[in-house]
């Protein structure tokens, strides 16, 4: 797809790319190149399948990656809801045993 990118340069060694559809305006892929001593590392984030949750385009399928070939993840949502309440009580965690 045709996109619109966005240059950040976030400091002196990290800089951010962000691309937009032009035909959209959603936002399609988040690039990351941070230099190193060794060599520059990327991190790329994509999204996709963009569904309408009230009123608000939202991506149901979000991938990253980086150059490790081992550590992509792609995380499909079925439903998101905004505003729901949530009870307090899933944020306690169980202490580990001694």
């Amino acid at each position: 797809r045709e996109a619109y990118v966005l240059a950040i340069v976030v400091d002196p060694n990290t800089t951010r790319r962000l691309f937009f559809d032009t035909q959209t305006g959603l936002l399609l892929r988040e690039q990351t190149t941070t230099r190193t001593m060794l060599a520059p590392l990327p991190d790329q984030v994509d999204f996709e399948d963009y569904r309408d949750v009230d009123g608000i385009k939202l991506p149901f399928i979000i991938r990253t990656s980086d150059a490790a070939p081992y550590s992509t993840t792609t995380r499909r949502f079925t439903e998101i809801k905004h505003n729901v309440a949530v009870d307090d009580n899933i944020f306690n965690l169980v202490a580990a045993p001694q």
